[in-house]
């Protein structure tokens, strides 16, 4: 019986040997590699395993390289200018994919075979599946570093000039209160039938505190006797309309009410009981004389009749001098024409005043810290069956 076992041992050794010895074939394959190409393949032997590898480059030309590596940067094997390798014999210390790296960096592409084969060191790795599969490794360090540590806070005191205002009003500004004689033009005795009244809006001022600026500008024209009596029904009619504004200060006549835009219709004279008049508003001398002289003219107000009113609040028109002309087509009747004109002007009051708060800033000192930093990558490693 004992002999019988023996006997049995034997054998059963004498097969594991001899199937160790027997190569199984991984991959047998024609490829090309491109110009400026790499080719590569990847398989997984098992600890113990013997890799046996055969490459032909069909026509016989060089291959400028060849790697074996077991990854993920051991390399196992490696030659160069190689048309050809025959059973080269590589050992597996560990179970691992190895890479099959054929490098070609010239302009002439290459056919090749190749067969890889591994002869397994016993029974028991015999089916070891070659296939691999792709893993996430994490990869932790220690980064060294400085840091600013907060260790307390400190109150710095901060003094500030701050310019406020202190008051704004708005006021009016008589600039024309006029009643003027316009001749007839005449039959036989030539008169001049035009007149010019010149006024100057007040300028603008800019102060480091006190500004004042003109916010906008009326005139009112009215022909007759009666002009008089039509502006003061023209008072009791705009007499609460400027109290709407509550900057105002003072005593506003009716062109202040037009001229803050508080929404007031002027009257003029009736025209069944006077004459006419032709009026114009410049702001250049220029356009004025081509009134004065009786030629065709450019005004940016303009009106005939009884009398007129406007408001102007274009800011480039609220200053300097300005014009307002008048022209009796009357052959025989001179006429008397009250010509009023005022502006409305902001005046802004400020004062510097000096405040003191506190800045809270915190207080830092360096602090030496490790920092653990987590890094992963993909790795290929054996099926696991």
């Amino acid at each position: 019986m004992k002999n019988r076992i023996n006997l049995l041992l034997c054998v059963l050794a004498f097969a594991n040997v001899a199937f160790a010895q027997s190569p199984v074939l991984v991959m047998e394959s024609s490829f090309k590699v491109k110009a400026k190409d790499t080719v590569c393949y990847y398989f997984s032997f098992a600890a113990g395993d013997q890799i046996i590898l055969d490459f032909y480059e069909s026509n016989g030309l060089d291959l400028k390289q060849i790697e074996v590596v077991e990854l993920p940067y051991v390399v196992k094997y490696a030659d160069f200018k190689v048309s050809s390798v025959e059973d080269k014999v590589i050992e597996v210390p560990k179970t691992a994919v190895y890479a099959f790296k054929f490098i070609n960096p010239t302009i002439v592409g290459h056919t090749c075979e190749l067969k890889i084969q591994r002869k397994p060191k016993s029974y028991a790795t015999a089916k070891f599946n070659t296939s691999w599969t792709w893993k996430t490794v994490y990869d932790t360090s220690y980064v060294y570093q400085t840091e600013d540590s907060i260790v307390g806070y400190d109150s710095i005191p901060i003094v500030e000039n701050v310019k406020e205002l202190v008051s704004d009003e708005i006021r009016e500004q008589m600039l024309l209160d006029n009643m003027v004689e316009v001749k007839a033009k005449g039959i036989v005795k030539k008169d001049d039938p035009r007149v010019c009244l010149t006024f100057t809006l007040p300028a603008n001022k800019q102060e480091e505190l006190k500004t004042e600026q003109v916010l906008a500008w009326a005139y009112w024209v009215a022909v007759g006797k009666n002009a008089n009596s039509v502006w003061s029904k023209n008072k009791d009619l705009t007499k609460s309309a400027v109290k709407q504004v509550a900057k105002f200060v003072g005593i506003a006549s009716p062109l202040a009410a037009l001229a803050l835009g508080v929404g007031v219709d002027l009257i003029i004279p009736d025209d069944n009981n006077v004459d006419n008049v032709e009026y114009a508003v410049f702001n250049t001398a220029s356009y004025k004389d081509q009134f004065m002289s009786g030629q065709t003219y450019r005004a940016y107000q303009r009106g005939f009749g009884t009398g007129g009113y406007g408001r102007i609040d274009e800011p480039k028109l609220c200053q300097g001098k300005k014009y307002i002309c008048l022209y009796n087509d009357n052959m025989h009747q001179r006429i008397r024409v009250s010509v009023k004109a005022s502006a409305i002007v902001e005046t802004k009051t400020y004062k510097v005043n000096r405040y003191e708060r506190y800045d809270v800033r915190p207080r830092y000192v360096p602090v030496n810290r490790t920092k653990m930093v987590v890094n992963s990558h993909e790795e290929r490693v054996p099926v696991i069956d």
